[in-house]
């Protein structure tokens, strides 16, 4: 009798446990009007080099990144801001994989564009862009992925939905 009663108290423990959510970290950029919030798994790093100089290259400036760990395969979240012109033409032509239009994703009354999963094996980014003031504001959800698949976990989903779901807008002095 004692075991089963152990057995429930542990049950009900690790359903309780895993039913709390974990508080997230905010991140407010007050110059372009928003905030958001993300994991606190993850921790703000310096960008690695390679994704430095492609952001420079590119035009692109960097707000966050964080990032899961050290690993190769660690997880990590990019905000970019890229001033070119918000278009849903801009966005195929700068992030399509295969010319085809983004998907639109609305979460927490905000309009996302989304880009996700590569082709042939590779393994891409899961990609939202956001109208920030005419500007194209991007957030980059990479890995980590699951051995021999190029989609991120369905607990990675889970965390992007719950990251968007914490985008506001918020007063910028940058804001039209």
């Amino acid at each position: 009798m004692n075991k089963a009663v152990a057995v429930v108290i542990l049950i009900l423990f690790t359903n309780a446990a895993f039913g709390q959510s974990q508080t997230l970290l905010r991140f407010e950029d007050s110059n372009f009007g928003f905030e958001l919030s993300y994991p606190p798994t993850y921790e703000v790093t310096d960008l690695p080099c390679a994704v430095a100089q492609w952001a420079a290259s590119h035009g692109y400036q960097s707000l966050l990144y964080v990032r899961q760990g050290h690993s190769q395969n660690a997880g990590s979240i990019h905000l970019t801001l890229d001033r070119r012109q918000f278009s849903v033409d801009n966005l195929m032509q700068l992030h399509s994989r295969a010319d085809e239009q983004p998907t639109i994703v609305k979460v927490g009354g905000n309009v996302f564009y989304y880009y996700g999963r590569g082709g042939g094996g590779v393994s891409y980014p899961d990609e939202y862009f956001y109208n920030l003031d005419g500007n194209i504001l991007g957030i980059s959800f990479d890995g980590s992925y699951p051995l021999h698949d190029n989609s991120p976990t369905a607990q990675t989903k889970a965390m992007e939905r719950r990251v968007l779901e914490s985008f506001r807008r918020i007063e910028g002095t940058k804001r039209n």
